[in-house]
């Protein structure tokens, strides 16, 4: 007897890992799973250019409500868009405009930080060569 197949958002296995992650990420309220299956929705198996685009859509709308409150829901809004900055860097490579990795990436490191800040976490620099890591 064959296993039953196990149910999966996408044949293409980067997006699929990169999914669960973002809805294990709700552990830590650092996805929501609502809005990471809105944002699996508007998804074309292994299309890259709509990857990019409904998480870059997730992101700006969640850091659009971070930026417009303030307190603990800023702090996980900034925290999720975080998340979600991450998953549209990681497959701009992939897309018509690779340059988009850079802003992107950027983006989710700022919201990361604002997180950090408004939940009183301590940031540190660790030495590396002549620069240090945030």
């Amino acid at each position: 007897m064959s296993r039953p197949r196990e149910p999966r958002f996408f044949k293409n296995e980067d997006f699929e890992f990169l999914t669960n992650i973002a809805l294990a990420s709700s552990a830590y309220r650092a996805s929501e799973t609502g809005e990471v299956l809105a944002a699996v929705a508007a998804i074309e198996d292994g299309d890259r250019e709509t990857w990019f685009a409904a998480w870059s859509a997730a992101a700006e709308r969640v850091q659009g409500f971070a930026d417009a409150t303030g307190g603990v829901s800023a702090a996980d809004a900034y925290l999720r868009a975080a998340t979600y900055w991450g998953m549209a860097s990681a497959g701009a490579l992939g897309t018509r405009d690779p340059e988009r990795f850079t802003p992107s990436w950027r983006a989710g490191r700022d919201a990361w930080a604002k997180a950090a800040a408004l939940l009183g976490a301590e940031t540190v620099a660790i030495p590396y060569e002549d620069t240090a890591l945030p």
